[in-house]
């Protein structure tokens, strides 16, 4: 079964998902989770997902040398933020 969740502040889309999809979700085919804004999607479960790809692995081991609470960036980044961030170089 694919665990479909939809994000979507208007209200008439579960019922035109549902009834667009309803035999394969008669099926157990597709499970859809519905949210009205982010908040909402991250409180309704963990999905459980795999992600794989340079980006990926390039964010992982960033974020195993970065300490609890601390946020490691680029020179560009740094350029666009410096004034509005406190920020030190490593």
């Amino acid at each position: 079964m694919s665990k479909i969740l939809v994000v979507d502040d208007e209200p008439d889309l579960q019922n035109l998902i549902r009834q667009k999809f309803r035999q394969k979700i008669r099926d157990r085919q597709y499970e859809f989770l519905f949210a009205m804004n982010g908040i909402e999607a991250l409180s309704l479960r963990r999905l459980d997902y795999t992600v794989i790809g340079d980006v990926v692995n390039t964010a992982q081991r960033l974020q195993s040398v970065a300490a609890p609470g601390q946020i490691i960036i680029n020179d560009n980044s740094f350029q666009i933020v410096k004034d509005s961030f406190a920020c030190r170089h490593r």
